[in-house]
Order: structure tokens, then sequence, then C-alpha cells
């Protein structure tokens, strides 16, 4: 909520505030005095009439979905960028035994140079 500053889970029967306790829960929205928490008169009373509608568990159903489709795009992207991290570390790592390889045959023909 952006008056109270208050950050909040929500379900299909209550609102609760991340970091303090007592939310607000459908049957608070049915008594005739709201309980006090930490969203301000204006947000309990709006949370309330949201949490009476029926269209709550469509909202819900619809925001997860949207999670879910952004998560799956960030995890393909993170994905992605991990095999290239992977392939990169791949490539130095051959490169740098190709260069202990040639260091070896360089030293041999210079053993034999010597002799």
């Amino acid at each position: 909520m952006k008056k109270s500053g208050t950050f909040f889970a929500l379900s299909e029967d209550r609102s609760k505030p991340i970091m303090s306790s007592p939310g607000l829960s459908k049957a608070d929205c049915v008594a005739k005095e709201l309980p006090k928490t930490a969203f301000m008169e204006e947000e309990s009373q709006l949370l309330c009439g949201f949490l009476k509608g029926d269209e709550i568990s469509s909202f819900l159903k619809e925001k997860i979905y949207d999670q879910r489709v952004t998560f799956a795009f960030g995890s393909i992207v993170f994905f992605l960028y991990f095999l290239g991290a992977l392939n990169w570390f791949w490539s130095g790592a051959k490169a740098r035994a190709m260069l202990m390889r040639l260091k070896k045959i360089g030293e041999k023909e210079i053993s034999e140079m010597k002799e």
C-alpha cells in the first residue's frame, strides 16, 4: 500500500502485512469495527471490499500466472547466460591445457638441442 508503505501477502480469505502481524480476514471485514492493523483506514476498507468480492480468486490466478511466466523467462535467460559463461570457462581451461602442452614440447626441443 502506498500511503502506509506496507507490503502484504494476499490470499482468497485474508490480507497479511509482511513485516508486522495482524492482518485482515473476511471475518474481520464483516465485523462492525475493523481491527487495528498496519494498514491505514482507507486501505483497510479497500482491502475489505476486495476480500468480500468474488473477483479475488480470478485476480490471484491471473497474477500467479503472470509471475510464473516472468519467472520462466528469467530462468531461461539465466540458463543461457550460464551456458555462455560455462563455455567461456571451458575455452579458457582448454587454452591453458594447450599452453602447458606447448611449454612441455618446447622444453623437450630445447633439451634435445643442448644434447
